[in-house]
Formats: structure tokens, sequence, C-alpha cells
């Protein structure tokens, strides 16, 4: 069973057979396209994505997905129901409503995109009296569609215009929001660091604190198929699997010059909860801010087969942690 003395793997007189030349081939050629400059030769401490293929037979269970071990989609799913259906007595479920979550947030030291008003009264006579650019949303919307990013009296989302009256009449007829006892939050639209639109979106996938991936969103619009996505590992390299295929991809995003300090507020924060939790942030150019926690990020559906392994592989226990 060693090396030269038989089994599986051994190296014989004639050299490599078998898995091994598969593997010694699949490893000469992630060479070769290092040379060539189309990839990067870090091998991260811990693998959870190959750099290069290998035979089955040669895989240790600690880097690949094995039947039996949770996919990242059943467990978030079992989440949803056992939070909210199932009621189950959990206080990190309300992270989610965005005022709890940024209170959270601010005795973590993590910093919040600054507000203009919070009130629970949709006939508040300061509503009129907002600023030219502004964010209104409810702290109980779960998407795009309950925000409304107004500059000039214009919805940047949509290029129309929309009055404040207008969109409280949105939200009171909003399925979700109604039914829910909730606030209006009124905040400052930053100025994306890079120019877009709308602020990026830096989504952290945390296990505790490790960083499963970082998903980077532009969204010109609401609309889930006009956005472009990309994500990326802790060391905001390229993960080369399409994890979410929901959105369209798009060329690499650059790196923020505040990503070293999101990083260390996604740990941070992922330490404290001690479970999974996805992080959302935003930047400027001279600040980063905490967005929002979401426990259960599309409802566990539209993930690739490849990335919803790729992320179960973090998933332990019961909520997503030892």
């Amino acid at each position: 069973s060693s090396l030269t003395g038989g089994g599986p793997f051994h190296i014989s007189w004639r050299s490599v057979t078998g898995p091994r030349l598969q593997h010694h081939a699949s490893f000469r050629t992630w060479h070769r396209k290092i040379r060539a400059g189309l990839t990067g030769p870090f091998v991260p401490r811990k693998i959870h994505l190959r750099p290069f293929d290998a035979p089955d037979e040669m895989k240790s269970i600690h880097y690949d997905w094995k039947d039996g071990m949770p996919l990242f989609s059943e467990m978030i799913k079992k989440r949803n129901h056992d939070w909210w259906k199932g009621k189950k007595n959990i206080q990190e479920k309300f992270l989610s409503k965005k005022l709890i979550g940024e209170d959270y947030s601010l005795k973590n030291d993590v910093p919040v995109v600054p507000k203009i008003l919070v009130t629970s009264d949709y006939d508040d006579p300061n509503l009129h009296e907002l600023p030219n650019t502004f964010v209104l949303k409810s702290s109980v919307g779960y998407s795009a569609k309950q925000v409304f990013p107004i500059k000039n009296g214009r919805n940047v989302f949509t290029g129309e215009n929309q009055t404040v009256d207008q969109i409280l009449q949105l939200l009171k007829a909003d399925s979700f929001v109604s039914k829910q006892k909730h606030s209006l939050i009124i905040e400052e639209l930053v100025e994306d660091e890079f120019g877009y639109a709308i602020p990026l979106d830096y989504k952290f996938y945390m296990f505790g604190q490790e960083i499963a991936a970082i998903q980077v969103i532009d969204r010109p619009s609401k609309v889930q198929s006009e956005q472009s996505h990309f994500f990326y590992d802790e060391d905001f390299r390229p993960i080369p699997i399409d994890i979410l295929p929901v959105r369209k991809s798009r060329d690499q995003f650059k790196k923020s010059r505040h990503f070293d300090e999101m990083k260390a507020a996604a740990k941070k924060l992922g330490t404290s909860l001690n479970m999974f939790m996805r992080i959302d942030f935003y930047t400027t150019k001279n600040e980063f801010y905490f967005g929002e926690f979401t426990p259960t990020p599309e409802g566990g559906s539209g993930y690739s087969i490849e990335g919803d392994r790729y992320l179960g592989k973090f998933w332990m226990g019961e909520e997503g942690v030892a």
C-alpha cells in the first residue's frame, strides 16, 4: 500500500499511471495557465475550491462535497421554515429588520448610512420636507422593490419622476410591508466609490468569522436580470464558478479601497453572531457602511449545483457553525 509497493496510486518503474497520471496532467495544465497569466498560483491554507481538477479517487473528503453533506439551499429553506413558520425562539432572526440590524452593527462599532428621518407615521409632515436626494425604504423590506432612491424627484432605479406621496402609496399597497409593524426610513443616497448610480452591494457570506464568498452586485434597476454580479473569495480573487446565476455575470469589479475595513467588520460581526449570516456593505470614496443582515438569502432558491455544494461545504451544525 506504499507509494512504490503497489496500491491504487503507486509509482512504478514505468513512472506514474492511472489517477496519479491524471492528477499530474491536471496540475501541469494549471502551471501552464499560470505562466500565461490566465490564473494565479496562490493556494489558500483551507481549500474550499480546487485550483485544478483531480480524480475523485484522490480527493480528500475535506475538500470536496460528498453525498450526505448539506446543500446550502436546503439549510436555508429549513432555517426559513424553522425561524418563521416554526417560530423558533432565536433572537438573531430579528436582525433582518433593518433598524434592529443597524443597532446591532453600531453596537459593534460598524458604521451605518446616515439617517435623515425615521418615522412610523405615514402622515408625518417631515416626509414632505426632505432634501432633493434621499433613499426612502421600509424597515421590513426584503428586496429592491421596497427601496426608492430619489435624486431631484427622479427614481434612480427606474428613471421615472416619483413623489414621496406616490412612494407611500406603493408601500401601503405592498402585501409584505403592509401586514407588519414597520417604520419608514429615509437616509442619505450616498455616492458610490466608483461612480455607479446606485452604490455597489458587497454581500459577505459569513459562517461565523469565516468568509465563504463575497458577492458584488451592480443594481442599475430593480429587475434582477438587468443586474450584474461577480463572486470573490476573502482576498478578492474571483471564484471560478457561477454560484448564483439568477443575475448576469460581468467583467470583474475593481477592489474597493475599503475592502480590508469591510472584511474586518464582516469578521467582527460574524464572530459575534457565530452562525451563518449574509452581511451586506456599501462604500463611498471616504467611508464604508453596513447595509443589512440577511439570514435566508434568496430564500434558498436560484443557486447553481456547484454553488449549492460549494456553500454547503461550509455549513456545520444547526445554524451553520459547529
